[in-house]
């Protein structure tokens, strides 16, 4: 459906520049206030700050152990991928060989290769289901006091309340035993910077990142006889059982595998509380514990620690961050007992808690008759992303009869227990949510010990069109799917009674074409579900800017920022100095100047000036029909159910 009238739309009035961001004491006193409802942004430690090296994300992405494995891993789905899309030629390109070996080993010993090499064969990824890891190195620069305040000075032009970062626990314990001050100071210095400017901080105490020495990815693992005998040559190097007995990451902690790692976490959660309660009464404990930790670390095995379909582990690494998101509440909610916004509370805690609207994929047929339907697959696939973690820690259900047997809360059987400890340990459900997702029974993955995940999805949809019906995709082939933000909202209401806070709504897309409908879209199914009842505290757009986006890396299509940053005049260097936010040997690579604003420069988009708009036509008060029909007359939307885009009118 195209309903453009053929315009190109230009929306300046609202965008302001210079230094007029900065708020008078009476104006960040209201801003700070500007409640009941946040507007916000958000960022993560290490996909902005840039210079982190000794976290578990930096050591996977650097091994080129592990990057020849992630290769060899995501080619199986690429070459299906591929079959579909009659694109052999791509498939030939990524397979025929495994990231050039490195001229430098890494004290790690685990294949070094320097940054912008990296950066290089990253560009080279072809095809989107192949991976190509790279650390995030210099990431935007948002470390250094001039590039975050330039950051803050932005969330405010475009009326933001709010802002969402997180703290990088190997910056401040970079050792089991010893606390870096200077960095906490640093975090302080941060978090007041945006109190002055009446954003309100929201504090993720661990956004995926680990210390080296809590959990150090494997990077070999043994051989597996009967596999070898078995699988298919393109599968034998699938690790399916232990890292070999010499590998680091048996020096670690083992990550979230081990109780350790709880003990450890709650320690650093009152390290930090007992230092910012005077500054921050938003705390998010976690982020995506059971899609991105569970899911893609344990089971799809692409990100750290990157076992594969190791459903053992899984469980465990389930249970304990179950653990230790109770615990981090217990403790947050014995400490933090000043109210640092005026609200009248002192603290609220949640965990950010990534939802997906879910559908069978569409039916296997032979000569038009159905021979595998995908429904079970797909409410089991719910069930444990989307439910399974509330259930913990409101109710205090540990459901292990299903996680074994794949019954669903069967109260009467021995294996649902009931932890009291765990119950309502929860201020608020942090909701990140993007897509819709077809969710496709498997025999690999109900032959596995993981099989409790319910069923496999096609991550990228883009050239699935045979397989799979589906509305209008992001530039990473997820499907756009706005009101499934809705029912996502009041499921909460009506199953947990628990008040929302959506920490994470946004779209990947390269030109940034669709990113003011998408944000108009989905604030309007935000107003559908406060009108209906729900408590819903904020709106939190992921991200502010550009950044290094996990698996994606820097790739065009990965950008969700409302701001762009200009990756053109970057200095790709592949050794960074942390002691003084800078990277080594600044004047090569073009002689571009760190300190000129041109490096990694950021420039507003058309989606910021639609969420700009709506913020500033609403004036503090709650959000109105009028505001959101204005928008999508300059802005456009999309429809509900996503299928079609509706263009500006005016």
């Amino acid at each position: 459906m195209d309903m453009s009238h053929g315009k190109e739309i230009k929306y300046e009035e609202k965008i302001h520049h210079g230094n007029d961001a900065k708020s008078t004491e009476g104006d960040v006193t209201d801003r700070m206030k500007a409640g009941p409802f946040l507007w916000g942004a958000a960022t993560s430690s290490y996909q902005v700050e840039g210079g982190i090296t000794n976290n578990d994300w930096d050591f996977f992405t650097r091994s080129e152990k592990v990057r020849d494995r992630i290769v060899k891993l995501t080619s199986i789905a690429a070459a299906a991928s591929n079959s579909d899309k009659d694109n052999k030629k791509n498939k030939s390109n990524e397979q025929s060989s495994s990231p050039e070996k490195a001229t430098k080993q890494n004290h790690q010993s685990s294949g070094y290769q320097p940054q912008w090499q990296l950066e290089q064969l990253a560009k080279q990824r072809t095809n989107q289901d192949i991976i190509r890891l790279q650390p995030a190195g210099v990431a935007v620069n948002a470390w250094v006091s001039k590039y975050y305040e330039q950051d803050f000075d932005n969330a405010v032009r475009l009326g933001l309340n709010a802002l969402r970062i997180s703290l990088e626990w190997s910056r401040i314990q970079p050792e089991e035993n010893k606390w870096d001050n200077d960095s906490i100071e640093h975090y302080r210095n941060m978090i007041n910077s945006m109190r002055s400017r009446g954003l309100t901080p929201i504090i993720t105490l661990n956004h995926f990142t680990l210390p080296l020495w809590v959990s150090t990815p494997p990077m070999e693992f043994s051989r597996n006889l009967l596999a070898n005998a078995i699988l298919p040559p393109k599968m034998k190097h699938i690790p399916l059982v232990d890292p070999i007995a010499a590998d680091p990451y048996w020096k670690s902690l083992k990550g979230w595998e081990s109780h350790r790692t709880v003990d450890a976490f709650i320690k650093y959660v009152s390290k930090m509380v007992n230092e910012f309660k005077d500054i921050v009464d938003y705390w998010i404990t976690l982020s995506e514990p059971v899609a991105s930790v569970v899911g893609i670390g344990y089971i799809a095995g692409i990100w750290p620690p990157g076992f594969v379909l190791d459903g053992g582990r899984a469980k465990i690494a389930l249970h304990n961050l179950i653990e230790a998101h109770v615990q981090a509440y217990d403790k947050i909610t014995a400490i933090d007992n000043i109210d640092s916004d005026g609200d009248g509370i002192s603290k609220r805690v949640g965990f950010s808690h990534s939802m997906v609207a879910v559908s069978p994929g569409d039916p296997t047929k032979f000569f038009g008759r159905k021979i595998v339907d995908n429904t079970d697959s797909a409410k089991n696939f719910s069930y444990f992303i989307n439910d399974y973690f509330l259930n913990a820690v409101v109710f205090g259900e540990e459901d292990l009869n299903y996680l074994n047997k794949l019954k669903r809360q069967k109260e009467q059987s021995k294996d649902f227990i009931i932890h009291n400890e765990w119950k309502d340990k929860l201020d608020f459900v942090g909701v990140n949510y993007y897509r819709k997702v077809y969710v496709n029974y498997s025999n690999i993955l109900a032959l596995s010990s993981a099989r409790f995940f319910g069923g496999l999805l096609i991550n990228n949809l883009k050239g699935h069109d045979k397989h799979q019906t589906h509305g209008l995709l992001n530039d990473l082939g997820w499907e756009i799917y706005p009101e499934g933000l809705y029912d996502t909202i009041m499921q909460i209401k009506t199953r947990w009674n628990k008040p929302v806070m959506v920490t994470e709504n946004g779209i990947a897309e390269k030109l940034d074409k669709y990113r003011a409908p998408y944000i108009v879209a989905h604030i309007e199914q935000v107003k559908r579900a406060i009108d209906n009842g729900a408590k819903v505290l904020g709106y939190i757009y992921w991200s502010l800017m550009d950044n290094y986006e996990w698996q994606e890396g820097y790739r065009p299509e990965g950008r969700f920022g409302l701001y762009y940053v200009d990756r053109n005049h970057i200095i790709i260097d592949d050794e960074y100095d942390s002691s003084n936010n800078k990277p080594l040997n600044s004047n090569n690579n073009n002689n571009n100047d760190n300190d000129n604003m041109n490096y990694l420069g950021r420039t507003i988009k058309e989606g910021a000036k639609a969420l700009q708009f709506i913020i500033g036509e609403i004036h503090g008060t709650a959000i109105t029909d009028i505001a959101i029909s204005k928008a999508k007359s300059i802005f456009g939307t999309f429809t509900p159910d996503g299928t079609d885009l509706i263009r500006p009118s005016s």
